[in-house]
């Protein structure tokens, strides 16, 4: 994880993972903690769940799962953390305890207690609470053409977090100026100012720039 300033100045860098579980995941802020997984870069693999708490930079490895987590959140509201797998094609939840601890399986495999995703026009590569039990997913998808050639079309979804099901669903005609990646690549970020809703997206890999928009509520 790297924390930058408005300027585009890098503070810190946090190294998450170890070995070939690298590759981090959609990640949400709870008002105290990020949370954020590791993963090994392909499906029905493995990985590590992690609190970080940005006011004393500290990261806590909190459990391992045995399949590939592409994004993680916490509900606040009823102290459980939600995650999706690689496609978010499963939807996973552990309910936390005071302490933070989830309640694992204690027998069969992980993935047996996944619930399956029923949208299937985008995956899901970002995430974040929004409360009332729902959650915003951004993501994208690529779709052949008669003549073999690929576009990729982007997306973002606000889903029942209890039923793991959409509940509205918009496409995202946006792309990148610099390489043509969708804008909902990578990570994305939303909030509501002064009476706008302002939405942040970094699609690109490597060199990469933050894109701002805004529309009236």
């Amino acid at each position: 994880m790297f924390k930058i300033d408005s300027h585009g100045n890098q503070l810190a860098d946090i190294a998450i993972g170890e070995g070939a579980t690298y590759h981090p995941s959609g990640i949400d802020y709870d008002g105290k903690y990020i949370w954020i997984a590791a993963a090994e870069y392909r499906p029905d693999s493995r990985a590590i769940i992690y609190r970080f708490e940005p006011a004393t930079q500290r990261l806590k490895e909190i459990f391992r799962w045995q399949d590939h987590i592409g994004g993680v959140l916490r509900d606040p509201e009823t102290n459980t953390l939600h995650g999706i797998s690689w496609g978010s094609r499963r939807f996973y939840q552990w309910q936390l305890d005071n302490e933070g601890n989830p309640q694992l399986p204690a027998t069969g495999t992980h993935r047996d207690t996944a619930k399956l995703n029923n949208s299937f026009y985008i995956d899901y590569q970002d995430n974040q609470y929004i409360g009332g039990r729902e959650a915003v997913y951004t993501g994208l998808n690529a779709y052949k053409n008669p003549d073999g050639t690929r576009i990729a079309i982007g997306g973002i979804e606000v889903v029942d977090l209890r039923l793991g099901l959409p509940v509205h669903q918009v496409p995202v005609g946006l792309w990148s100026p610099s390489t043509g990646a969708c804008i909902t690549q990578n990570p994305s970020y939303f909030e509501v100012r002064a009476g706008q809703l302002r939405a942040y997206f970094m699609p690109d890999d490597n060199v990469s720039t933050i894109y701002i928009y805004e529309a009236g509520v």
